[in-house]
């Protein structure tokens, strides 16, 4: 179950930018509580991407 976080950031009404990063950790399923530490993770994952949204209101 992995973890992280995301941030977009509108360059004009139309254009955008948004990008994540998140933690994998495939013991998390088996464990209880919440625990926000790293110390078990086993990767990550890093994602970007570039938008144009058409149909704007």
């Amino acid at each position: 179950m992995p973890s992280g976080w995301k941030a977009t950031y509108k360059l004009t009404p139309a254009w955008y930018l948004q990008g994540g990063a998140f933690e994998d950790d495939y013991d998390r399923a088996v464990r209880n509580g919440w625990n926000f530490g790293d110390k078990d993770a086993t990767g990550a994952q890093i994602l970007g991407e570039a938008g144009y949204r058409t149909g704007i209101m």
